[in-house]
């Protein structure tokens, strides 16, 4: 008995032995699922810059930008690191690719607010080019494409020092999406019922329908037009009868965008005037709870010819926000 206990205390430290001895373990499974391990300490950054070539030019793809991929050290704020990169230009072996942004510009802030990231940039003119159209169009259809190449991002609104961006051909007027995308407006109607029975619903006498445009620049003048053309026929529902809320011969004088200081919109109107304390009370929802819908807007004030908009009822003489 002894004997064998020694024999198989022998064998036993053998075995430990061996496993133990570098190179003498047992192989590791091998990984056959071809997948590639990320690396944690980079990031890999879709980037779209000035296409020099245009041959596969399609204004349904990517308009006068194509993009790149590029990698960086991992960071958290993704956003201004793609704006960053974008400021850089383009490397030697990333094709025949221009830059969009000249190198002195400086981004003073960049933040998300719901599905929009806001940019603001510097005085200095963005351009590699002051003027023409085509590059303010490259330099709006490269930050749109970059920016919303992120999952948490559906649109962008470009500032410069606080205020719009514009290069005196374009306007950023507004939060943005891809171009061969349509725009989606929320548009706050009269709801009739509530009206007529003198009850105020969730959004007072208003409520919020969404409709389809076609892409623009300015989306908050088209927003404007859009509630002077009133109510479409297939917008309404058995239990909703919707109205319009702004006069049909109104004119619209101009509508002035925000600053990032006092987020404010600013609508200036002619034949705007409502009869009627009801009537008015809904033309200023209407309003309201419109362009309040966007980022960037908390107030709107409304003129009328440059004055304060004032239907004998109520006086629209400091920017209203939501109740």
């Amino acid at each position: 008995m002894k004997k064998t206990a020694v024999i198989f205390l022998s064998l036993l430290l053998s075995l430990t032995l061996i496993l133990f001895i570098p190179g003498c373990a047992p192989p590791e499974e091998p990984n056959n699922n071809n997948e590639v391990t990320p690396d944690p300490d980079t990031i890999t950054l879709t980037l779209y810059f000035k296409d020099l070539t245009l041959e596969d030019y399609d204004p349904m793809d990517y308009g006068l930008v194509v993009p790149v991929e590029r990698e960086i050290p991992h960071r958290e704020d993704v956003a201004k690191a793609a704006l960053e990169e974008l400021i850089k230009g383009p490397q030697e072996d990333e094709g025949e690719v221009g830059p969009v942004i000249r190198d002195d510009a400086q981004i003073l802030d960049v933040f998300i607010e719901g599905n929009t990231c806001v940019v603001d940039i510097s005085h200095e003119f963005p351009l590699l080019e002051v003027g023409g159209v085509e590059e303010g169009t490259i330099f709006m259809e490269s930050l749109i494409y970059t920016l919303t190449e992120f999952d948490n991002i559906d649109t962008v609104w470009v500032f410069k020092e606080g205020a719009c961006w514009e290069d005196g051909h374009i306007a950023w007027g507004g939060p943005l999406n891809r171009p061969q995308e349509p725009q989606l407006l929320p548009l706050y109607f009269g709801d009739l019922e509530a009206a007529a029975s003198g009850q105020e619903g969730n959004f007072g006498y208003v409520t919020p329908v969404e409709r389809e445009i076609s892409w623009s620049t300015n989306i908050l003048w088209d927003t404007m037009r859009e509630l002077v053309e009133g109510p479409h026929p297939e917008e309404a529902t058995d239990e909703l009868e919707l109205v319009r809320t702004i006069p049909e011969e109104t004119v619209i004088l101009s509508v002035a965008c925000p600053t990032l200081e006092d987020r404010t919109v600013e609508v200036n109107l002619r034949d705007s005037i409502t009869r009627g304390t009801l009537e008015g009370m809904i033309f200023r929802q209407s309003l309201v709870y419109t362009m309040t819908e966007f980022p960037v807007v908390d107030k709107v004030l409304v003129k009328e010819e440059g004055e304060p908009w004032d239907d004998g009822h109520w006086i629209w003489d400091e920017p209203v926000s939501q109740p």
